[in-house]
């Protein structure tokens, strides 16, 4: 998702004022996607973990019927 940022209503804006608002956009556009990768990271690992306790609880089944 890109975040604007408003242009400066001068129309006299310099190449490289132009370019820093072009690097700025850019940047909060990483710093979202980057924001987004961790919070999907994040659910995975507690996917990971929910299937773990569901692997060790299927373990402690077979265990039990195995033994029984």
């Amino acid at each position: 998702m890109e975040i604007p940022i408003q242009d400066p209503p001068n129309s006299t804006t310099s190449a490289a004022e132009q370019q820093i608002l072009v690097l700025a956009r850019q940047q909060a556009q990483r710093e979202e996607e980057l924001a987004q990768s961790q919070r999907h990271i994040l659910a995975l690992q507690e996917e990971i973990e929910e299937l773990e306790r569901e692997n060790r609880l299927h373990s402690q089944q077979e265990a039990k019927l195995k033994g029984a």
